[in-house]
């Protein structure tokens, strides 16, 4: 965590670096505990596995539960304060789907309503959909953008990222709920991708052994 948080350090252009780990916490937590001491402000947040894919949860204090329906899971992290975020929407990236995404954006229950979308994750294979995601949004959907690096390792960092007017967390938060945010960013490097790919198929080939 310390390798992270001296990583933001070095990047002064970030406002605040959110940490989303897989269905977990509890590192988020520990790192909003550290930040102070290397001058960075952290968003405590999760992405969490629902049944119809992942959704950010962002500005949280307690964990959500995986498996829950994406309705659900847009509530309880309403329940706590936080911002839904629709990630890499597209399911083959275990993203909700375009149908479901729309479903969500329609509900006639605000609560069940994400709060804004990914347009630019830092996952190069994703950006070869970026402005079809984009162009979706403009079209139908009208939700507030956001860019992430979907980073997973410390020299992906800040590869893509959300753009505001003003230089605080509260300022992304008032620009996001005006629809005021810019996505940006070109990706990871060749090196981070080669190291996720042959990672995800690692975790692939043993989850295969498992079943």
């Amino acid at each position: 965590m310390a390798e992270v948080l001296e990583t933001v350090a070095k990047k002064p252009e970030l406002v605040a670096v959110a940490i989303t780990d897989h269905n977990e916490i509890a590192g988020a937590l520990e790192a909003a505990k550290k930040a102070a001491k290397f001058g960075v402000t952290v968003i405590v947040g999760e992405e969490i596995s629902s049944l119809g894919g992942h959704i950010l949860g962002l500005f949280l204090k307690e964990k959500i539960d995986r498996g829950l329906t994406p309705e659900e899971t847009i509530r309880a992290i309403h329940r706590q304060g936080g911002l839904a975020i629709i990630p890499h929407p597209y399911p083959h990236y275990r993203g909700l789907g375009v149908d479901l995404v729309e479903t969500l954006v329609k509900s006639p229950h605000a609560e069940e309503r994400p709060d804004g979308i990914e347009v630019r994750n830092g996952f190069p294979p994703q950006l070869v959909f970026a402005n079809q995601i984009r162009k979706l949004n403009q079209k139908s959907w009208h939700l507030p953008e956001v860019g992430g690096s979907d980073s997973h390792h410390p020299n992906s960092i800040g590869t893509c990222w959300t753009e505001f007017d003003g230089s605080k967390v509260e300022d992304f938060i008032k620009s996001l709920q005006n629809r005021q945010t810019r996505a940006a960013g070109n990706g990871w490097g060749v090196l981070e991708t080669a190291r996720a790919t042959v990672s995800d198929a690692g975790r692939h080939i043993r989850r295969r052994f498992r079943d």
